[in-house]
């Protein structure tokens, strides 16, 4: 007892000594000496941490936006999942299928010939549609799209009754319409009957001609009918020759073939008005040839008067 209650006497007055030069033992045996601390001794704290064990938040607890983001910015306003309606046609992105027309948008009424499905249906118009694929719709200027033969530039086939170019005649409507230039007649299914020619002369240095009409009596070739008179001439000097035919009362055509009935030349109104007048050169020595003198429309009736010179 004596020993135990000595040691505790000593221990009492070294810490009483220690207290009085600035030595102050701590609970972990640890000395602070001066009043500064050790470094080495402190306890590594986390960041942000005070030491009360609450970690230091300096973020808005209402800001739930990505880091880094601008919080005034808005959205990219071209995607379709935002619904932006450009053209303020009460129709957003994501269901117009024009969303820089106002005229297009779901229940748009569907507009002829303006390139666009109006309705956002996936259909045009009828008559932008090309029914008949001749590469031509009705607005494109295919006055029949239910025919492939009919269509804007398609070949005219003469005298047909047939608007096959669309540009409002038949080929033999018009012979002063440049979209309609003249073609013979003969062009037709059958050609004249050379070997029943009238014998006209001999073409020299002078003028041959003769005067006829024609008539619903005549023969006629085509469907239109055309009705014609032929004559048979023979040509002795080399030279060029103008065939003329003058009638008062239709629009004269004529035409010249060559000994084997093949056409060689024709005209309409070379010769001024309605009258006519084809070239003709020839190599001379008796050549064949059969002069034509018939109308440029069909069944057409009158005088007239037909030379070569």
């Amino acid at each position: 007892m004596k020993l135990r209650s000595l040691s505790v006497l000593i221990l009492t007055l070294l810490l009483a000594g220690c207290a009085s030069i600035g030595f102050a033992p701590e609970m972990s045996g640890e000395v602070v000496l001066g009043g500064e601390e050790d470094e080495s001794a402190q306890d590594e704290q986390p960041s942000g941490d005070d030491g009360s064990g609450d970690q230091d938040d300096t973020s808005d607890p209402g800001d739930d936006s990505d880091p880094g983001s601008d919080p005034g910015s808005d959205p990219d306003p071209g995607s379709s999942d935002n619904g932006t309606d450009y053209d303020q046609d009460g129709y957003s992105d994501d269901v117009d299928c024009d969303d820089w027309n106002a005229e297009v948008h779901p229940g748009a009424e569907e507009v002829a010939c303006d390139g666009h499905d109006n309705d956002c249906d996936g259909l045009f118009h009828p008559d932008d549609t090309d029914d008949d694929g001749d590469g031509y719709s009705e607005c494109l200027g295919d006055c029949d799209d239910l025919e492939v033969t009919i269509g804007d530039g398609m070949p005219e086939v003469q005298c047909d009754g047939i608007d096959q170019d669309c540009d409002g005649i038949d080929l033999c409507d018009d012979p002063a319409d440049p979209a309609d230039p003249p073609v013979p007649p003969s062009a037709a299914p059958t050609t004249p009957d050379c070997a029943g020619a009238s014998l006209l002369g001999v073409a020299g240095s002078t003028a041959t001609s003769t005067s006829g009409s024609l008539s619903a009596a005549d023969s006629s070739f085509g469907s239109g009918p055309w009705y014609y008179d032929s004559y048979q001439v023979f040509v002795l000097l080399p030279s060029f020759y103008s065939v003329n035919l003058v009638s008062p009362d239709f629009d004269a055509w004529v035409e010249v073939y060559d000994s084997n009935c093949n056409l060689v030349t024709a005209d309409d109104d070379s010769f001024g008005g309605t009258d006519a007048s084809a070239q003709l050169f020839s190599t001379g020595l008796g050549e064949e040839f059969y002069l034509v003198a018939t109308s440029y429309y069909p069944q057409g009736i009158g005088s007239y008067t037909i030379s070569i010179e």
